[in-house]
């Protein structure tokens, strides 16, 4: 019971404590007893992979057991399965049926930063944003200087305006329009700029929204902003995956530098990419 394969996963923890990053031999997890509060305990969880839910199961038992009357808060930056906010083809409506397994632990209080979509909230209970604007306006643009905001989508345009109050007043507001080429995976074949009469050439850009796989929307957004004269182009996305170093977008010359929390990307780095700490 000694022979333990070290996880390279982002551990789970209760109340700043690892709970489980240790393996036998067979996989399965090793659990120390973690110190409880009397007050509130809490869980962090850094998701990466369906086994971080596993751990999250594991943790709230022993919560339940071993600290019944006190209560439990959940900090989850990123929300899995948040983009799977409806069914898609034959794929299962999968935040769904995350949500029932958070309301069922029956926390005080989940914390997370910008959800994909209005669902989730509809969806869990007792769920918290993080202030991802303040950050955005303390943490970024004192680094840069922009002309305009850029959505690159009508729904996060939609989305953000109504989020982002405080941003979209100070700064001019233009969004993309894309066309997927359904035939060929839904390939992005047609990308242009809704501007309503804001002149943008030789300005400078900031990109917003809420997640990047591989980088391709940003791609034909920032090269569809460069076809249109603007000068300088930078992109913040609350939620990166570690597939952008897979992608093109950070050896583009149109994008001068990519803003990101930690909330998924912690390990790998580019002299492109600046990472935000949010927790």
């Amino acid at each position: 019971h000694r022979s333990f394969l070290y996880s390279i996963s982002t551990p789970l923890k209760i109340n700043g404590e690892i709970f489980g990053d240790e393996e036998f031999r067979n996989k399965e997890a090793v659990y120390k007893k973690p110190k409880l509060n009397t007050d509130i305990n809490t869980i962090t969880l850094l998701f990466e992979s369906n086994k971080d839910i596993a751990n999250l199961a594991m943790a709230h038992s022993y919560l339940n057991i071993h600290a019944p009357e006190q209560k439990k808060l959940l900090i989850m930056p990123y929300l899995p399965y948040s983009r799977m906010d409806r069914e898609i083809n034959d794929q299962i409506f999968s935040l769904r049926y995350f949500a029932d397994i958070l309301n069922n632990m029956s926390f005080e209080k989940i914390l997370l930063a910008d959800p994909h979509s209005k669902v989730s909230s509809d969806l869990i209970n007792n769920l918290e944003e993080l202030n991802i604007e303040d950050i955005i306006l303390d943490e970024i643009l004192p680094k840069i200087d922009i002309d305009f905001i850029m959505f690159p989508d009508k729904g996060a345009k939609e989305k953000y305006t109504k989020k982002y109050l405080k941003l979209c007043k100070k700064h001019k507001v233009i969004y993309g329009q894309k066309k997927r080429d359904l035939s060929n995976r839904g390939k992005i074949k047609e990308y242009s700029i809704i501007a309503e009469d804001i002149d943008l050439k030789d300005k400078s850009a900031l990109i917003i929204d809420d997640l990047c796989s591989f980088g391709s929307t940003f791609k034909h957004a920032s090269s569809a902003l460069k076809s249109e004269g603007v000068d300088k182009i930078y992109l913040f996305v609350t939620h990166t995956e570690n597939t952008i170093f897979q992608g093109e977008l950070l050896d583009s010359s149109d994008i001068e530098k990519v803003f990101t929390t930690n909330s998924i990307l912690r390990s790998q780095s580019h002299p492109k990419l600046l990472v935000i700490d949010i927790f």
